[in-house]
């Protein structure tokens, strides 16, 4: 329990060593949420913005997806054996990382990925 999917997403990219700097590093003091519309800003200014997309084919592991109206994340993981999917994300009391159920272009998400 209290697992969601900003924080998720945020401890995935870090803790991985892919993009330690994500969400202020995580840092609260420096301006880090766990709400997906608060690191949206973030995002918006030290990643690349694709856009919707509509294809697997377009994304590579670690771009991330915000869902501006429902202020959800989640981010493509690529293939991976026996993990159901894709994507992967977290709800709040769910398990994380869970196979996400998102889709590629769920409530017109926005993709970004790592510059």
């Amino acid at each position: 329990p209290g697992n969601d999917c900003g924080g998720f997403v945020t401890r995935a990219l870090i803790d991985s060593g892919f993009l330690p700097e994500y969400n202020y590093g995580g840092k609260w003091k420096d301006g880090a949420s766990n709400a997906a519309i608060a690191q949206l800003p973030w995002a918006k200014a030290n990643m690349q913005s694709l856009g919707t997309v509509t294809s697997s084919s377009q994304l590579q592991p670690g771009d991330v997806a915000f869902d501006y109206d429902a202020g959800h994340t989640w981010m493509f993981v690529g293939k991976i054996e026996g993990f159901g999917s894709e994507i992967a994300s977290a709800s709040m009391d769910q398990r994380a990382p869970m196979a996400g159920t998102e889709g590629l272009t769920y409530n017109g998400a926005t993709w970004y990925r790592k510059k």
